[in-house]
């Protein structure tokens, strides 16, 4: 089953892999547990911030600022840079798709984003 929603509660209460997508780009995929546990790309965390924990106590939503890109002309690097709290200028050279698994995130010198699990490393752009 293929399930696209907003609806970032409905997606952890039933799916087991899921692709965060902004502006017709997936920016983010894994299991519904890591991802819900390890969100790396600021677009998930502002999805995750912006819906209730129904599990939880209560928190203050947070929405994300601005609006999202015209898709009528490509995006050179992340298309959630203007609207990203965590954005420098090299986030509008590169695309970066974060897979999120049993991996361990971190940022190596150059600022990319990496995973790693034992001695080998997977960066993933497009």
């Amino acid at each position: 089953m293929l399930l696209i929603t907003h609806d970032i509660s409905l997606v952890a209460e039933n799916c087991d892999q899921v692709a965060v997508m902004y502006a017709g780009r997936i920016v983010e995929r894994g299991s519904a547990e890591a991802l819900f546990t390890r969100a790396a790309h600021p677009y998930t965390l502002g999805l995750e911030n912006a819906f209730p924990n129904l599990r939880g106590p209560k928190r203050r939503l947070i929405a994300i600022p601005g609006a999202p890109p015209s898709l009528e002309e490509p995006v050179a690097g992340c298309a959630f840079a203007p609207r990203c709290p965590f954005a420098e200028p090299r986030c509008c050279d590169t695309q970066m798709i974060k897979v999120v698994s049993e991996f361990v995130w971190g940022i190596d010198e150059q600022g990319i984003h990496k995973v790693s699990k034992g001695s080998g490393s997977i960066v993933g752009a497009i």
